[in-house]
């Protein structure tokens, strides 16, 4: 959702305008707007968020609330940068409007303490977790080393940049041309046999191997101590 500079929604009770009607009357201070958007926001948000309200038109004339202004709701993602909180007065008469707020989170995040190469494997000591501030969905990043130690950089990774996900991928469990072991169960008999990778693979991924012994190509999939589970 865009920061828009004033979205304004008055129940149809309200008599109110930008004109010198609503002059002669006490009105609205824009800051205790802006401030119960704050509060609410701050609430509901996790621990450690930076929320600003702000963006309403200067120009605004609301009749002054008997009660402190009340946020009531939030509209929008949160995460992305930009929301908006649905202010209310809830004494008589009572209005309504929504009032634009910037959020920005700290977060423990991994980055990169030095260039990582592409196609190479990650390692621990290539990476460190930092705190810092965010904008994005949690899934945009990551916040764990373990979570990327020992995956196979997908591109090359800069010095300092916040590792994505997107980046790397899981390395391989079986290279081409590896000797791996064949497993077929059936019926609760185990029958193994050995075999020649024919393509590079990743955990549970189907490889297709060649039977030393018989010469026919099969297909399994691929487990995590690296040998191919057939049928």
């Amino acid at each position: 959702m865009q920061f828009r500079s004033s979205i304004l929604v008055v129940v149809a009770s309200l008599a109110m305008c930008f004109g010198a009607s609503a002059s002669a009357a006490a009105t609205e201070d824009i800051t205790r707007l802006n401030a119960a958007a704050q509060r609410y926001a701050q609430r509901e948000l996790p621990r450690g968020t930076t929320v600003t309200a702000g963006g309403l038109d200067a120009r605004l004339q609301l009749p002054r609330c008997a009660t402190q202004p009340q946020g009531m709701r939030m509209i929008g993602n949160p995460a992305s940068g930009a929301a908006t909180v649905e202010v209310r007065c809830l004494a008589s008469p009572g209005w309504k409007l929504f009032v634009p707020v910037r959020t920005q989170q700290r977060s423990y995040v991994v980055v990169a303490k030095a260039p990582i190469a592409a196609g190479t494997v990650i390692a621990p000591e290539q990476l460190e977790r930092v705190e810092q501030a965010v904008r994005g969905a949690t899934r945009g990043f990551m916040t764990d080393i373990p979570a990327v130690a020992g995956r196979v950089a997908r591109r090359h990774i800069a010095a300092g940049a916040v590792i994505r996900p997107q980046w790397f991928t899981a390395a391989n469990v079986i290279d081409r041309g590896q000797t791996v072991t064949l497993v077929a169960r059936a019926g609760g008999v185990e029958i193994r046999s050995r075999g020649e990778a024919l393509q590079a693979v990743g955990p549970s991924g189907l490889v297709k191997v060649r039977n030393l012994s018989s010469g026919r190509i099969i297909e399994g999939r691929a487990q995590d101590d690296g040998s191919v589970l057939v049928n």
